[in-house]
């Protein structure tokens, strides 16, 4: 059992839905956006906390 705050978590945690921005991929503006680089490392250093099994990188449409 993993423990983040108050939360304590049963099972590992499968996000499914997130984005990896990453520079070696330049990105289109959509609109007037570009959204900040936010790389492999930036995800897993924000999940550090959670017991995170895997996940699925959608591409956006920013």
């Amino acid at each position: 059992m993993a423990i983040h705050g108050q939360t304590r978590f049963v099972h590992e945690i499968f996000d499914c839905h997130f984005h990896i921005i990453d520079g070696r991929f330049p990105l289109i503006e959509n609109n007037g956006f570009l959204p900040d680089e936010y790389a492999c490392a930036d995800y897993l250093a924000r999940m550090k906390d959670y017991p995170l099994a895997g996940g699925v990188v959608v591409s956006g449409s920013f």
